[in-house]
This record gives structure tokens, C-alpha cells and sequence, in this order.
């Protein structure tokens, strides 16, 4: 089983890259989490 891909570039570029990919990725884990968050809360309401 392959990791996801985000994981691979993150393993692959892992000196070059970590901290901005990691700070990246979790930033756009946030925004996608609020955004589902806001639909959910509109379509309830």
C-alpha cells in the first residue's frame, strides 16, 4: 500500500522541504475542515 502522495513528498523532500510542506498542509487541513464545517452549519439551519 502506497502512502498518500502529500506523505511521499513530504518523506521525499523531507530536509528541503518539512517545515513549510508540514505548515502548508496542516493549513490547508484547517481551512478545508472550516469550510466543510460552514456548509454543514448552513445546510442545517
Amino acid at each position: 500500500m502506497k502512502p498518500p502522495l502529500a506523505a511521499r513528498i513530504v518523506l521525499n523532500h523531507q530536509e528541503a522541504y518539512s517545515e513549510g510542506l508540514l505548515e502548508w498542509l496542516a493549513s490547508e487541513a484547517i481551512s478545508s475542515k472550516l469550510a466543510l464545517f460552514a456548509r454543514q452549519e448552513k445546510t442545517r439551519v
